[in-house]
């Protein structure tokens, strides 16, 4: 279950005792997506809270990086860290190639992945994004099998399709 209601996923846990994997959604509090203070929980403290409850985060890709005002990337923010240090995989959303900010769609992903060190990506192109990671860069992570390993067994990328919400596992 993925939502951008975190109180209701740790209700889901708490309440109804569900074992379901539990994803949050982040994004900024200014667009009232949901009641949830999205500036506590991309805090440090707000991270080692939700890692009691969910199995992953989910955040807009500018929660977790800061970009310049020509759209391209300035540095990472702590928020895959602080995850990483508390368990949780990060999978941020949305990596569509018509709407990225900057100048290469190929470098954003490479950054996301090689420096930034994301588990996956919410994509509406999950074969161009699978494709550039498969390429890799010669670096470490470029092997998605290795990556995959270390998240859980399993490289999640979601599809987001309009009017048809579709999410789809690959599993490597």
């Amino acid at each position: 279950i993925q939502t951008f209601h975190i109180e209701e996923l740790v209700n889901i846990r708490q309440n109804f005792r569900s074992e379901l994997r539990l994803f949050a959604l982040m994004t900024w509090n200014r667009i009232n997506e949901s009641s949830s203070d999205y500036d506590f929980y991309r805090s440090e403290e707000g991270i080692r809270y939700m890692s009691r409850y969910v199995q992953a985060l989910a955040p807009d890709h500018q929660l977790v990086v800061n970009y310049h005002l020509n759209g391209s990337i300035h540095n990472s923010t702590d928020l895959t860290r602080w995850a990483h240090q508390y368990g949780l995989p990060v999978y941020p959303f949305t990596f569509r190639q018509d709407l990225f900010p900057g100048t290469s769609f190929e470098e954003w992903i490479d950054y996301f992945w090689h420096v930034v060190q994301v588990d996956g990506f919410i994509t509406d192109h999950p074969d161009v994004v699978l494709d550039m990671l498969r390429r890799g860069g010669g670096s470490s992570r470029s092997d998605i099998r290795n990556h995959a390993d270390r998240s859980s067994s399993m490289f999640l990328l979601v599809v987001v399709v309009p009017m048809i919400r579709l999410c789809t596992k690959i599993f490597i």
